[in-house]
């Protein structure tokens, strides 16, 4: 769960929406910067088996992101 500002208050699902659609618009490096953090816990906390496969999933949404950005 994402934190505002990484204090204990953890978001309901709107706010945290509104957090991440707002740190996007208003800072994009650190929204990607946020974002590989959260996405790397995620992993972090699979089975290590898993890692490799997590990893290499997570190569093919970002190669889509940045594909659909160039259209």
């Amino acid at each position: 769960m994402v934190t505002a500002s990484n204090d204990s208050h953890y978001l309901t699902a709107h706010e945290e929406f509104e957090y991440w659609s707002n740190l996007s618009r208003t800072d994009p490096v650190r929204f990607e910067a946020e974002r590989k953090a959260e996405i790397e816990k995620v992993i972090a906390r699979a089975p290590k088996e898993r890692h490799q496969e997590l990893r290499q999933l997570q190569w093919r949404i970002d190669g889509e992101r940045k594909r659909k950005e160039s259209d």
